[in-house]
């Protein structure tokens, strides 16, 4: 690993690597770091599989409800809402809502081909949900400046 320089005194590295890391950086990109160890004694909580989806799920519906709730004032809000998620899907599926298995935890589904379904449920409802989410928000901010301005 070491070899003597030119003086003979001091080492020389001549060759490096550290842990899973390659030699060369163009070989960097397509590395991946080691899997974590999933059964690790330190975390609180973890869930895996179809519980994992569940949570996620109903995390979205009470965050989809409570921008509704916050939105919905009439009848045309809701019109604008269907409108403008519509409109935003095709925008949130190439983001990070189109593909959340990229940035949630590698063990969080299961392998195989239940754990296919399991991103694909998730993927399906955070694209839709999250559309809605977005929409409610902007129709209700937009609605809330509209009657402040309309007040004066």
């Amino acid at each position: 690993m070491f070899t003597t320089g030119q003086s003979g005194s001091l080492p020389v590295l001549s060759r490096f690597r550290v842990g899973f890391l390659p030699v060369s950086l163009g070989n960097l990109v397509n590395q991946r770091p080691p899997a974590r160890d999933q059964s690790a004694k330190g975390s609180i909580l973890m869930l895996s599989g179809w519980p994992a989806v569940l949570l996620i799920s109903f995390t979205l519906i009470a965050a989809t409800i409570a921008a509704l709730s916050f939105a919905m004032r009439d009848w045309k809000h809701a019109i604008a809402i269907g409108v403008v998620s519509l409109l935003l899907m095709p925008l949130l599926m190439s983001t990070i809502f189109g593909d959340v298995s990229r940035v949630l935890p590698s063990g969080l589904f299961s392998d195989g081909p239940d754990g296919v379904g399991q991103i694909v449920i998730t993927c399906t409802l955070c694209t839709v949900l999250g559309a809605v989410i977005f929409a409610a928000g902007i129709v209700g901010i937009a609605s809330a400046l509209f009657v402040k301005s309309e007040a004066k």
